[in-house]
């Protein structure tokens, strides 16, 4: 599962899941089923963006559903991998990668969680390209009463517990003196009457407000583009007005830096029907009496919502990832490099972080100390004088800083997901 000692087949793991499922009977399975009871809450998982529990090697999530889904991942230079399954469902997913793309959990869990049958997947069909073009353009999501209870369930499951338990005990409180206060049983009946009332009322309130909020403020949205007689849907969301922190509680599920990139195919099943070619999620397209698109509607958690049709310009097609070119440099412009690195605490690295460099060759060669730090000897190759990366982690990038003497004084880690940190050569 990505350990550097431990080796295994995607054959061989897929009937490891099967006998964690129940599915392939072993003397093993009344003692697997104790391994997915979770011992204690650990945290908010950050590949998934579920709330995690830990049991017996495995971690135990929970969707806004409900829904238990028992995990592990590994990690290593270069891979990354995943398990996963649900017990309910009696379905698992096994997801090997033989590059470091932190994009496999959440491939994983969309496989787990999709509706995808084989025996009930739609039929492809065929339709003329002015329907494909009709559709073509941005929708954007509309504020219902369905997004506002969403936006509340993702915000108390994620908001720290003082938000909530707080206004909730004041309101206890004032309940609480008011029946003491109340001279009859006819007058309590009617102050919990009220209560519960005033509750219902608040909590639809909030919730319509809330749906609109969070289509002023992020404008999530699809866009549909068209290529050739294949068209792809991708998620839109802006975050120009809003900070990170506050759209990832409003939607922790939502990998926020990821989404616009994420792209999915949509086949035909009829001129309106269509679904997604990797997990068969129906998608509905409205169409006016001339033929126009209005609305798309697709299921989220359970629940349908409508995005209306705003533009008939497509969105603009994800570019192809940078991929660095190592260059070859002279052997003293390598030397410079070498050393060995300190950088302080910070939120990734708890306790700082020590970096030794060293040349072999014609590239340089890396390892790392700390809490939280992956270890193992990684080769870093040079994209310029000052630029190297290494060639099995694609979420890194090292910048060396340089004096006006040419001296290495420093060095950034550049990460895909987090701000970059500085380490100060040590002399």
């Amino acid at each position: 599962m990505g350990g550097a000692a431990l080796r295994s087949t995607a054959n061989d793991m897929l009937k490891y899941v099967s006998a964690n499922l129940g599915l392939t009977r072993s003397s093993l399975t009344p003692l697997m089923e104790k391994t997915h009871v979770a011992h204690f809450h650990a945290y908010l998982n950050a590949d998934t963006d579920l709330d995690t529990d830990i049991g017996l090697a495995w971690m135990i999530t929970r969707d806004l559903q409900g829904t238990t889904i028992v995990q592990h991942g590994g990690l290593t230079r270069g891979f990354i991998t995943l398990a996963c399954f649900n017990m309910t469902r009696r379905r698992g997913v096994l997801v090997l990668c033989n590059s470091q793309d932190f994009d496999v959990p959440r491939i994983g869990l969309l496989l787990l969680e999709s509706e995808w049958q084989s025996d009930r997947r739609p039929k492809e069909t065929r339709i003329s390209s002015q329907v494909y073009d009709s559709y073509v353009g941005q929708y954007q999501l509309s504020p219902d009463f369905a997004l506002g209870m969403l936006t509340i369930r993702q915000f108390l499951l994620n908001a720290p517990k003082a938000v909530i338990y707080v206004p909730a005990g004041f309101c206890l409180a004032v309940l609480l003196v008011l029946l003491w206060r109340a001279a009859s049983f006819r007058k309590r009946c009617i102050i919990l009457g009220g209560a519960a009332l005033a509750s219902c009322l608040l909590a639809a309130l909030m919730a319509l407000v809330l749906s609109h909020m969070v289509c002023t403020l992020l404008h999530p949205g699809v866009g549909i583009r068209r290529e050739g007689n294949r068209i792809f849907a991708q998620y839109t969301l802006n975050l120009d007005r809003l900070s990170a922190p506050i759209a990832s509680k409003l939607f922790p599920q939502i990998p926020i830096k990821l989404l616009p990139h994420l792209m999915v195919e949509l086949l035909p099943e009829s001129e309106t029907h269509f679904f997604d070619r990797l997990t068969g999620l129906p998608v509905t397209f409205s169409q006016d009496d001339r033929g126009n698109a209005t609305r798309l509607t697709a299921p989220y958690q359970g629940k349908a919502f409508s995005y209306e049709k705003i533009s008939d310009q497509p969105p603009k097609a994800p570019e192809p990832p940078h991929r660095p070119v190592s260059i070859k440099l002279d052997t003293k412009l390598l030397d410079v490099c070498a050393g060995h690195y300190e950088f302080t605490p910070k939120a990734l690295f708890p306790t700082g972080m020590k970096l030794t460099i060293w040349r072999e060759g014609d590239h340089l060669v890396g390892q790392a100390w700390g809490e939280k730090v992956p270890t193992g000897i990684f080769d870093i190759y040079p994209e310029s004088e000052t630029n190297f990366f290494p060639k099995t982690i694609d979420w890194l990038q090292l910048t060396f800083i340089k004096n006006d003497k040419g001296e290495v004084t420093s060095v950034h880690y550049h990460l895909v997901w987090c701000p970059d940190i500085e380490g100060k050569k040590l002399k």
